[in-house]
Formats: C-alpha cells, sequence, structure tokens
C-alpha cells in the first residue's frame, strides 16, 4: 500500500466503502453440477447416462462380491458446452466388478470399472446398462 493510503478493511474494495459494496447485487451463475472426478492408480470412475426423465432418481451400484459395499448418486442435468446432458457420477470407485441396481434396488446388469479410466453406460428402462446409450 503506497504511503499515506487509507488503511482498508479486510475484504474491502479500493475506492469502495463498505456500505457500497454491501448494497450491491450479486448475480448467481446457474450450477453445472461439475464433478471433480478422483481416479489414478487405485481408482476409477463411472459414469451413467441417463435421459431427462430419470432427473433426480437415486442409482446404486453393488461391488460385486462384497454385499455391503453399496455406493449411490443421483441423476442430474449437466450443462455441457455441448448442451443437456443427464448423468449419474460416481467420481471414484476401487477397480471392480460392479451390478447396479434396479429402481426397485433388485440386481441389474454389470458394469466393469478399471483403476485410472472412467467406465460409461447407458442407465436406461428397468435400470440397464447398454455402453451403445441414447447418441448411438
Amino acid at each position: 500500500m503506497p504511503v499515506g493510503s487509507p488503511a482498508r478493511a479486510p475484504g474491502q474494495v479500493p475506492g469502495r466503502t463498505p456500505a457500497a459494496r454491501s448494497s450491491e447485487v450479486s448475480t448467481l451463475v446457474p450450477p453445472t453440477r461439475a464433478v471433480m472426478l478422483d481416479i489414478g492408480e487405485d481408482a476409477g470412475a463411472l459414469v451413467l447416462d441417463a435421459g431427462p426423465d430419470r432427473e433426480g432418481l437415486e442409482v446404486e451400484v453393488l461391488r460385486d462380491g462384497a454385499a455391503t459395499d453399496r455406493r449411490h448418486v443421483y441423476v442430474l442435468r449437466r450443462e455441457l458446452p455441448g448442451g443437456r446432458r443427464y448423468a449419474a457420477v460416481f467420481p471414484s470407485l476401487p477397480p471392480g466388478r460392479y451390478v447396479v441396481l434396479d429402481v426397485d434396488g433388485s440386481p441389474g446388469p454389470a458394469v466393469t470399472v478399471e483403476a485410472g479410466r472412467v467406465a460409461r453406460g447407458w442407465w436406461g428402462d428397468r435400470g440397464s446398462v447398454d455402453r451403445r446409450g441414447p447418441d448411438s
């Protein structure tokens, strides 16, 4: 700060009084529903694309052979540069085979998650995992 400049309160913007700053209206940016993936030697990720009718539904995966190792996330609308998509993102899973549970909780098809990679699938009717997805 140059010599002779008045002291500022923490967070105060130069040239603005605290009253002026607090009366400003903040414009919020809509969330993208972005997810930080945590993959590497010991973990992969799983992205299950879905249709808009699945938005807000919880999808659960069960690690094959581990009856108590269940993970769940919600299908969310995601705003991407190419347009709107709906997906459930499991950002970090130990490598292995996972059973995708149907909406009613019954076991559905399986998908394999590899370390350092992102597995993709389509969560369609009756919880099916179909790698072709809606764009095929």
